[in-house]
Protein backbone atom coordinates (compact mmCIF):
# COMPACT_ATOMS: atom_id res chain seq x y z
CA UNK A 1 0.00 0.00 0.00
CA UNK A 2 1.61 3.37 -1.25
CA UNK A 3 1.29 6.13 1.55
CA UNK A 4 1.14 9.81 0.19
CA UNK A 5 3.84 10.85 2.27
CA UNK A 6 7.74 9.80 3.13
CA UNK A 7 8.64 7.69 5.70
CA UNK A 8 11.58 8.59 8.17
CA UNK A 9 12.82 5.42 8.78
CA UNK A 10 14.56 6.17 12.01
CA UNK A 11 11.42 6.64 13.72
CA UNK A 12 9.80 3.34 12.48
CA UNK A 13 10.73 0.53 14.94
CA UNK A 14 13.12 -1.56 12.81
CA UNK A 15 13.11 -5.47 13.08
CA UNK A 16 16.35 -5.70 12.12
CA UNK A 17 17.69 -4.07 15.25
CA UNK A 18 15.60 -5.77 17.87
CA UNK A 19 17.16 -8.40 20.08
CA UNK A 20 14.00 -9.28 21.96
CA UNK A 21 11.27 -11.68 21.58
CA UNK A 22 7.92 -12.24 22.77
CA UNK A 23 7.36 -16.34 23.95
CA UNK A 24 3.79 -16.65 24.29
CA UNK A 25 0.94 -19.67 25.32
CA UNK A 26 3.65 -20.94 28.01
CA UNK A 27 2.39 -23.13 30.52
CA UNK A 28 2.70 -21.79 34.49
CA UNK A 29 5.40 -24.51 35.03
CA UNK A 30 7.51 -22.70 32.69
CA UNK A 31 9.52 -19.96 34.64
CA UNK A 32 12.23 -18.38 33.68
CA UNK A 33 15.58 -21.33 34.75
CA UNK A 34 12.86 -23.27 32.26
CA UNK A 35 13.34 -21.09 29.56
CA UNK A 36 16.56 -20.39 29.90
CA UNK A 37 18.02 -23.57 29.97
CA UNK A 38 15.59 -24.53 26.83
CA UNK A 39 17.35 -21.91 24.88
CA UNK A 40 20.81 -22.99 25.97
CA UNK A 41 20.21 -26.37 25.06
CA UNK A 42 19.76 -24.69 21.42
CA UNK A 43 23.11 -23.16 21.56
CA UNK A 44 21.34 -19.56 22.41
CA UNK A 45 22.25 -17.60 25.64
CA UNK A 46 19.60 -15.17 26.97
CA UNK A 47 18.25 -12.85 29.08
CA UNK A 48 14.41 -14.06 30.30
CA UNK A 49 11.82 -12.50 32.28
CA UNK A 50 8.04 -14.61 32.59
CA UNK A 51 5.24 -12.16 33.14
CA UNK A 52 3.00 -12.58 36.73
CA UNK A 53 0.22 -11.47 37.56
CA UNK A 54 0.79 -9.04 39.97
CA UNK A 55 -1.66 -10.20 43.33
CA UNK A 56 -1.06 -13.88 42.39
CA UNK A 57 1.93 -14.26 41.36
CA UNK A 58 1.59 -17.02 38.27
CA UNK A 59 2.29 -16.58 35.53
CA UNK A 60 0.52 -14.60 32.74
CA UNK A 61 1.52 -17.64 29.89
CA UNK A 62 4.26 -14.98 27.87
CA UNK A 63 7.70 -14.16 28.77
CA UNK A 64 9.88 -12.20 26.82
CA UNK A 65 13.42 -13.31 25.74
CA UNK A 66 16.69 -11.03 25.06
CA UNK A 67 18.76 -12.90 22.99
CA UNK A 68 21.83 -9.89 23.05
CA UNK A 69 21.89 -9.46 19.30
CA UNK A 70 20.15 -8.68 16.45
CA UNK A 71 21.37 -11.57 14.66
CA UNK A 72 20.70 -14.39 17.06
CA UNK A 73 16.84 -13.09 17.35
CA UNK A 74 16.32 -12.77 13.92
CA UNK A 75 18.02 -16.34 13.27
CA UNK A 76 15.64 -17.94 16.17
CA UNK A 77 12.77 -16.06 15.03
CA UNK A 78 13.65 -17.48 11.23
CA UNK A 79 14.19 -21.11 12.43
CA UNK A 80 11.84 -21.67 15.66
CA UNK A 81 8.77 -19.47 15.47
CA UNK A 82 5.83 -22.83 15.08
CA UNK A 83 8.26 -25.81 15.50
CA UNK A 84 7.76 -28.09 18.38
CA UNK A 85 9.70 -27.50 21.15
CA UNK A 86 12.06 -29.71 22.15
CA UNK A 87 10.34 -32.69 25.08
CA UNK A 88 7.17 -30.99 24.33
CA UNK A 89 3.61 -31.20 22.28
CA UNK A 90 3.29 -27.49 22.07
CA UNK A 91 5.17 -25.29 19.29
CA UNK A 92 7.52 -22.13 20.13
CA UNK A 93 5.01 -19.08 19.75
CA UNK A 94 7.51 -15.92 19.48
CA UNK A 95 6.87 -12.45 17.79
CA UNK A 96 9.03 -9.66 17.50
CA UNK A 97 8.85 -7.67 21.27
CA UNK A 98 7.11 -4.18 21.53
CA UNK A 99 9.10 -1.85 23.12
CA UNK A 100 12.97 -1.31 24.10
CA UNK A 101 12.87 -4.91 25.22
CA UNK A 102 14.40 -6.23 28.41
CA UNK A 103 16.89 -3.70 28.37
CA UNK A 104 14.11 -1.05 28.16
CA UNK A 105 13.83 -1.06 32.39
CA UNK A 106 10.48 0.93 33.23
CA UNK A 107 12.31 2.91 35.78
CA UNK A 108 14.53 4.72 32.83
CA UNK A 109 11.83 5.08 30.67
CA UNK A 110 10.56 8.82 29.87
CA UNK A 111 6.67 9.20 30.51
CA UNK A 112 4.66 7.88 27.91
CA UNK A 113 1.16 8.50 26.97
CA UNK A 114 -1.47 6.88 24.90
CA UNK A 115 -4.65 6.31 22.69
CA UNK A 116 -7.33 4.25 22.10
CA UNK A 117 -7.68 3.84 18.14
CA UNK A 118 -10.86 1.54 17.01
CA UNK A 119 -12.97 0.58 14.27
CA UNK A 120 -9.79 -1.12 12.48
CA UNK A 121 -10.22 -2.78 9.21
CA UNK A 122 -9.06 -6.41 9.33
CA UNK A 123 -6.74 -5.25 6.75
CA UNK A 124 -4.99 -2.20 9.08
CA UNK A 125 -1.61 -3.73 10.64
CA UNK A 126 0.49 -2.14 13.36
CA UNK A 127 2.91 0.05 10.74
CA UNK A 128 0.53 1.06 8.80
CA UNK A 129 -1.07 2.29 12.46
CA UNK A 130 2.05 3.69 13.19
CA UNK A 131 2.96 4.95 9.58
CA UNK A 132 -0.29 7.15 9.80
CA UNK A 133 0.51 8.92 13.19
CA UNK A 134 4.39 9.18 12.87
CA UNK A 135 3.51 11.51 9.57
CA UNK A 136 1.47 13.64 11.71
CA UNK A 137 3.06 13.46 15.60
CA UNK A 138 6.60 13.53 15.60
CA UNK A 139 6.57 11.74 19.28
CA UNK A 140 4.65 9.17 18.39
CA UNK A 141 6.68 6.03 19.48
CA UNK A 142 4.54 2.78 18.52
CA UNK A 143 1.16 1.27 17.63
CA UNK A 144 -0.15 -1.78 18.91
CA UNK A 145 -3.33 -3.88 17.17
CA UNK A 146 -4.88 -5.98 19.86
CA UNK A 147 -5.19 -9.76 18.50
CA UNK A 148 -6.66 -12.65 19.44
CA UNK A 149 -4.42 -14.70 21.00
CA UNK A 150 -5.85 -18.35 19.97
CA UNK A 151 -7.42 -17.15 16.49
CA UNK A 152 -4.02 -14.42 16.17
CA UNK A 153 -7.04 -12.27 14.13
CA UNK A 154 -7.14 -8.72 14.55
CA UNK A 155 -9.81 -7.41 17.70
CA UNK A 156 -10.00 -4.58 15.63
CA UNK A 157 -8.80 -2.15 18.20
CA UNK A 158 -5.31 -1.10 18.98
CA UNK A 159 -3.53 1.65 20.87
CA UNK A 160 -0.46 4.46 19.67
CA UNK A 161 1.90 5.50 22.03
CA UNK A 162 3.28 9.21 22.13
CA UNK A 163 6.38 10.82 23.94
CA UNK A 164 4.59 13.93 24.28
CA UNK A 165 1.23 14.61 26.23
CA UNK A 166 0.41 17.14 23.49
CA UNK A 167 0.72 14.70 20.40
CA UNK A 168 -1.66 12.43 22.73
Amino acid sequence: MPYPFELNSQLVPNEQQKTTLWMGELEQWQDEVYIQQLWFNLNEKVMVKVIRDKVTGISAGYAFVDFGTAAAARRVMNNYNGVLMPNSLKPFKLNWASGGGLIDRREDRQPEYSIFVGDLSPETTEMDLLVVFQSRYMSCKSAKIMTDPRTGMTRGYGFVRFAEQLDQ
